[in-house]
């Protein structure tokens, strides 16, 4: 409620036209009195309910009346802060402009109100919570209004409005993430920087190097492979020379001779992740 107390710069604040409302009998009533009724409903009452309905004057005063208006206050301002991060885990459906977020937590405690980012973007919506399982009293006690003639002209955002600026954001998160994976593949995919003849490799396996070759790239089966931040894993131990679902065996079958036609379908049609991974065991190109 910080915000609440501190001093605000009132010429960057939005204006809104209420002249309406002063036509209005009952909210005149309320905004005359407002300080009266506010006792009346959020202290008095409650504190004679508990008193005269079975007897605990003090615990109807305390709770009833004192702590449930902080808990209530607490609950409707801290929709400024809280709706306001990805906490509770609030997203951001509609925009990403601002800083509000659609939470089904917050909106929990604020009478549907968690439902911010929406807010944000369809201002004059009489709604928060769109769908028919969002939680939002206030739409539903509105909606009850106009159906008994308490209410009506009720403001909705066209749906294809919604679902232009759902689908835009969406659109935004996915060339976001296809620039981190881009991004990623730039930084696993570097070719190797030497070119061998089949005599280099034949001599280093001779060595004992578990050396095949792959569409005229040297794949060593016993390399290393990036596999996390700052470290790395031994092929033997997690990836491909003794995890290899055909088994050991059938890697040996191919150690110093050309594995392109077994590995594009000539055995097996390996999938992309395989590729992925032999990409990252190369040392060499092989000189045609």
């Amino acid at each position: 409620m910080g915000w609440m107390i501190m001093k605000q710069d009132y010429s960057l604040l939005g204006k809104v036209d209420v002249t309406d409302y002063k036509y209005n009998k009952v909210i005149q009533i309320q905004h005359n009195h407002f300080f009266k009724l506010a006792m009346l409903s959020g202290v008095i009452l409650p504190t004679l309910i508990c008193g005269l309905g079975w007897g605990d004057w003090v615990g109807g005063y305390c709770y009833a009346a004192l702590a449930k208006i902080v808990f209530v206050h607490h609950c409707t301002f801290f929709i400024n802060s809280l709706a306001h991060t990805s906490m509770f885990g609030a997203t951001q459906n509609y925009s990403d402009r601002h800083s509000s977020h659609d939470s089904f937590v917050c909106a929990l405690f604020t009478f549907g109100e968690g439902y911010h980012n929406f807010h944000h973007e369809f201002a004059n919506d009489y709604r928060n919570g769109i769908k028919w399982y969002h939680f939002d009293p206030t739409k539903w006690a509105i909606r009850l209004a106009s159906f008994l003639g308490q209410a009506s002209n009720l403001v909705r955002t066209p749906n294809c409005a919604i679902q232009l600026n759902f689908n835009k954001l969406l659109l935004k998160k996915c060339k976001k993430q296809i620039e981190i994976s881009s991004q990623c593949i730039k930084e696993l995919d570097v070719p190797p920087t030497e070119t061998w003849t089949w005599d280099k490799v034949q001599d280093e396996v001779s060595k004992g190097r578990k050396l095949t070759v792959i569409n005229n790239e040297v794949i060593d089966l016993m390399g290393t492979v990036p596999t996390g931040a700052g470290y790395t894993h031994k092929s033997t131990d997690t990836v491909w020379y003794s995890a290899h679902p055909g088994g050991q065996r059938i890697l040996d079958m191919f150690v110093g001779k050309d594995a392109t036609s077994a590995f594009t379908g000539g055995v097996y049609a390996h999938s992309c992740g395989a590729e992925a991974l032999v990409a990252q065991l190369r040392v060499a190109k092989l000189k045609i």
